[in-house]
Parts: C-alpha cells; sequence; structure tokens
C-alpha cells in the first residue's frame, strides 16, 4: 500500500512497533497509549504510561535516526500516516470513539500525550480531520453495525465526542494539515490538493486501487432517510449532534485557512 515506506525499510519494521505502542484492541490493551485509558476485564493489570511513552518516543527516535543514514530520494522527509497503516487485526484504526463495550466511551486518541512524545522525541507529527454526516455516522453504528444498540446512547456518546473533537482542533491548531469529508474523498479534489501531496502518492492509478480496497462510497442520504433513522422523539438530541457537527467542520476549516 505505501511502497515508498517499505522501501525505505521503515515499514512495516518501524510503524507496527509504533502502532502497538498507541492501541491495541484483542490483546493487550493495557500496553497501548491510547486503548489503556479504561479496563476491560478486572483481571487486566494496570498500565504503565511512563514505560509506553518511553517505548514510543525510542521508536520515533530510531526511525528518525534510520531515516537520516538513509541515502538518494530517503533524504527527503518521509511521511507515516500512523493511524492509517495496515498492522493487523490485533491493532485496527483508532476513532472517536473506537472498539466496543465496555470501554468504547473512554477509548479514542489522545493528542495531548501523542504530541508530547513527538516532540519529545524530535519529530515533526500532524493531524487531519476526517468527517462523516451525523446521521450516516448513526445509521452506521447501529443499523449496519451493533456498537450501539441504543440511538439515543449513540447519539450522546457521538456528541461528546464531538466536544472532544473541538477541544483537540483548538488546542493543536498549528499541527492541523488538513479536514477531509469521508463521503467526498474519492474526488479528484481530494486527490489534487489534498490526499496525494500528504500521502506521497504518486501515481494516480495506485491511489485509486488502494481506495478500492479501504473506501466505499454511500449515496447521500436524504430527508426520508434521516426521519428513518432518527425517531422523532429523540429528535432534539440528534439535531444537538447536528448542530455540533457543523460548528467542528467550521472550526476545522477556518483554522486550516489561518494556515494558508
Amino acid at each position: 500500500m505505501f511502497s515508498h515506506l517499505e522501501a525505505s525499510g521503515l515499514h512495516p519494521q518501524f510503524t507496527r512497533k509504533i502502532t502497538r505502542s498507541l492501541y491495541r484492541h484483542k490483546k493487550s490493551r493495557w500496553e497501548g497509549l491510547w486503548s489503556s485509558t479504561c479496563k476491560w476485564d478486572t483481571m487486566d493489570p494496570s498500565p504503565n504510561i511512563t514505560s509506553i511513552h518511553h517505548d514510543l518516543v525510542t521508536t520515533m527516535q530510531e526511525m528518525k535516526t534510520y531515516a537520516q543514514k538513509q541515502s538518494g530520494d530517503f533524504k527527503a522527509p518521509i511521511m507515516i500516516p500512523v493511524n492509517f497503516l495496515e498492522s493487523g487485526d490485533d491493532f485496527g484504526v483508532m476513532s472517536y470513539p473506537s472498539f466496543l463495550k465496555p470501554c468504547r466511551a473512554l477509548s479514542y486518541p489522545n493528542l495531548d500525550v501523542w504530541y508530547q512524545a513527538c516532540d519529545a522525541a524530535g519529530v515533526l507529527c500532524q493531524h487531519v480531520y476526517i468527517y462523516r454526516d451525523p446521521y450516516s455516522v448513526i445509521k452506521s453504528t447501529t443499523d449496519n453495525r451493533s456498537f450501539n444498540t441504543e440511538k439515543l446512547e449513540a447519539i450522546h456518546l457521538y456528541t461528546t465526542q464531538l466536544h472532544v473533537l473541538h477541544s483537540q482542533l483548538l488546542s493543536f491548531s498549528d499541527r492541523l494539515v488538513g479536514c477531509w469529508n469521508y463521503n467526498s474523498i474519492s474526488s479528484p479534489i481530494h486527490w489534487e490538493q489534498e490526499i496525494e501531496p500528504l500521502l506521497q502518492f504518486k501515481e494516480p492509478k495506485v491511489f485509486a486501487e488502494v481506495l478500492k480496497r479501504v473506501y466505499h462510497h454511500k449515496k447521500p442520504l436524504t430527508e426520508e432517510d434521516q426521519r428513518n433513522i432518527i425517531p422523532v422523539d429523540i429528535s432534539h438530541y440528534m439535531k444537538s449532534m447536528v448542530k455540533l457537527h457543523d460548528l467542528v467542520v467550521r472550526t476545522c476549516k477556518t483554522l486550516k485557512n489561518i494556515q494558508r
């Protein structure tokens, strides 16, 4: 998928170590910086965040040293999409929120501790905000998959996550490099202006092949679809989620424009 990372020797040798230090969702959850914030089982040991942080910093420093020793094209900056690499079933991808109960509400990236590690390692870390229509989020996580069994619970959970996202966007505005609409990722403008430069894809054909594997475009929801997804008796909570979603997107785009 990322042939330039494989050619450089950074993936999967080092990238898997980074992913392993950030999150686990099937085994040894307490060994991930982002997946250890809640005990899934009373028998789970308490996490050693200091040790995890140290291992993460060490891995990034080793990657930096290794990359600096490379010749030719590898002297140029190498972008590593930390939360976008294929790392095996034990790792998955962290989102807001992640995983299933009982720890779903507390499992999401903490950008503050991540950037602490990046700064300690002396590497540049940044983030992209990928957003999706709120009604599609609720449909996907309740009707299509059983991430949440109750829609009101789901709406309230994702509204809370939007508050977290809004706070993180404002707190780390200087690290923001993109605001991507999940439903528009496959459009030419995203390819030409956003995705190709950032992910360092060199060939549109390669990008199209990867996109076909990982992204399935959905038709926009109609107003009738929205009414069928959200019962009228909980619509006030849904309106609140939509309002906050729109605020977060506007904030992201405003912050991105300020940097230009």
